[in-house]
Parts: structure tokens; sequence; C-alpha cells
């Protein structure tokens, strides 16, 4: 079992079909249908309980754990932290002269991981965690205010996660050199820039790298930066919606 909000799903139904295991996944009400489909295609059984992440962790942990599943948490967990950590590993083997590299956070093990991994090979290296505004758990903790992460809607709903994990923060303290919060503007304007630009289909959470670049471009000017587009799951009516969008802002259409 685990809870997710679209990735995560599907690695683990993905191999545990390929193993022969069942695999049951939480997932959040308002996830998006390519989300669940994909995941369900490929062989997991999907439960849409909650809100959020954390309303899905709830159900997970009353209803699902007591009747003894094995738990394949999407963050916080050594090994699937290091399984992350891997992508920075072969970014920095093709461009070992990386001077940063921003990266999103939800629950945190995409950055802890790759945080770990990137310093191990260059301990320069200065690594930036990128939050949606309105759902900057790792910031919040680390301020002593929950209230910072107020909720709401985002177009960046895999990192929609209300609580950072306990073994993420720590990771997060030690190797963020910064923690960045970006708005939804400026995250549909990076799904759009990805589209138009590099031709590429990134969801709002893989482009909020990006999105900080956009809206602080003068902090990075010149350097050389590593993002991570972590997922291309959006739904195809958002993603029209989100360029036609664009197109209005850009005086186009």
């Amino acid at each position: 079992v685990c809870m997710s909000a679209g990735n995560h799903a599907q690695a683990v139904a993905y191999h545990a079909t390929r193993l022969g295991i069942k695999s049951l996944i939480v997932m959040p009400r308002n996830t998006p249908f390519t989300k669940v489909r994909n995941t369900r295609e490929l062989g997991g059984e999907v439960l849409l309980e909650g809100e959020t992440l954390a309303d899905s962790w709830t159900y997970l942990e009353r209803e699902l754990l007591p009747r003894g599943y094995t738990l394949v948490h999407p963050y916080d967990d050594p090994l699937v932290m290091a399984g992350q950590g891997t992508i920075a590993l072969e970014m920095l083997d093709e461009q070992p002269d990386l001077d940063a590299m921003l990266i999103p956070i939800g629950g945190g093990g995409l950055f802890a991981g790759n945080a770990v991994a990137a310093h191990g090979v260059n301990p320069k290296i200065e690594m930036y965690g990128v939050e949606s505004a309105g759902y900057c758990s790792a910031y919040a903790a680390l301020q002593g205010d929950a209230s910072l992460a107020r909720g709401g809607p985002t177009i960046a709903e895999g990192i929609a996660v209300k609580n950072v994990g306990a073994m993420t923060l720590p990771l997060i303290r030690d190797h963020a050199a910064d923690l960045l919060r970006v708005e939804e503007a400026a995250i549909e304007r990076a799904v759009g820039m990805l589209a138009n630009v590099e031709k590429v289909v990134v969801e709002g959470a893989g482009a909020s790298g990006l999105a900080a670049l956009l809206t602080d471009p003068a902090r990075f000017a010149g350097r050389r930066l590593g993002l991570i587009l972590c997922g291309g799951n959006i739904d195809p009516r958002l993603l029209a919606s989100v360029l036609l969008r664009q197109l209005v802002h850009e005086s186009r259409l």
C-alpha cells in the first residue's frame, strides 16, 4: 500500500504488478484523471479518499495498515530517497560543473535524496528547494509556523503536501541553501514555457523549479543550474487551458 498524488502511485503499481504482488493505492479525490487511469492500467487498485495527501494518509493508517499490508512511503523512506537521489548522480555525470540545483519539495524525499547525492559528489553545489506557496510545508516547519502553509487549490498537486516528512526535514535543514516559494501564475507560466520552448509536457509540480527562476531571475543569472522536471502527468484539458491563458498573457490570442 501507499498514498500518492500520482507519480509514486504509478511506480508502485508498475513494480508490484511486475513482481506479482497486489498493490493498493490511496489517492486524494481531486487527483487528475490521467494519474488515476494510469495507475489502474498498471495494475494498481486505486482508492480515492480525502481531499489532500494528508487525508489519504490518515485513511491508509486507520483502515489499511492494521490489515498487515506493507507500506511503501512516497517520501519518508531512506530507500525511496536514495532511489530518487540517482537523478542528481546522472545529472552531475553529464554536467559536473553545475553551480546549483532547484528541486521541487512536497514531502521532501526528492529534495533530500538528491541533495545528499549531489553534496556527496560536490559539497559546493547549492541546493534550492522549491515549494508551492500554498503548501510550503518545509518552510513552515523550519519557521515553526504551520499557518504559513495555507493550502487551497493548486496546479501543482504533486507537491501539495501539508506535512513534510519526519526523515526528510533534517536533511532539508542541513542541505538547502534556501527554500523558495512560487505562486500559481509562475507555475502556469513555467508549464507553458516548457511546452512552447522545450516541447516538453511537464505537470505543475515538475515545472516549479523553472517557476522559481522566472520569479527571481536576477538571483540565478549567469549560473549553471540543474532543474528536475519530476513528472509529466498533467490532465490534457488542464494543459490546454494553461497554454491558452499563456497566449492571452502574451497578447498572442
